[in-house]
């Protein structure tokens, strides 16, 4: 595992999902309208797969990024009796999806990003709250993403211009404790 620590330590992952179950995330969610989708108990078959994921590689990703860069925007302990996962499926109509720069809430231990369908655009990272302050992309590949633990300088945005091609889609994990979960 590479970490990166421009403009804040982060993991870029390739290839994260096995082809199967991509290319089942991308044609079930394709289908449905913008929003957010939280896989739960309700989508047994995904959220086990999903989950085993996350405890498998993700925590993972966490502890080794921990011993890096800013103090996290907490100081909440983080390990696996005391936290839980929550996993989103995002999907946005081209035109439709902005986010200004900012940091992540501070209940978030670790967020990582996966993207799911085949055309999109980046993250932008950068190194303050300002655009004049950009530091690098992870650029739109299907199933690459990364990891980042929220610090207060783990600035960064997104967003999905109106010619895009498609809905962007994601698979957002997020590390969360659960006394602190908001």
């Amino acid at each position: 595992m590479k970490i990166i620590h421009d403009p804040f330590p982060h993991v870029v992952h390739e290839d994260f999902f096995k082809d199967k179950l991509l290319n089942l995330i991308y044609d079930t969610y394709s289908q449905y309208d913008h929003g957010d989708y939280q896989i739960t108990a309700d989508t047994p078959k995904l959220n086990k797969k999903l989950q085993q994921i996350a405890y498998d590689k993700v925590f993972m990703v966490k502890e080794n990024l921990s011993k890096y860069g800013s103090p996290p925007r907490n100081t909440y302990v983080c390990n696996i009796n005391d936290s839980f996962f929550k996993i989103l499926i995002k999907v946005m109509d081209p035109g439709t999806s902005h986010h200004s720069i900012h940091c992540d809430a501070d209940w978030k231990q670790l967020t990582t990003i996966i993207y799911v369908s085949k055309h999109g655009q980046g993250t932008k990272f950068y190194s303050a709250d300002d655009e004049n302050c950009f530091s690098k992309e992870v650029e739109w590949k299907q199933n690459r993403g990364y990891s980042f633990v929220p610090s207060m300088n783990s600035w960064h945005n997104f967003m999905h211009s109106a010619d895009a091609p498609e809905k962007r889609i994601v698979v957002m994990f997020t590390l969360a404790n659960k006394r602190y979960y908001r």
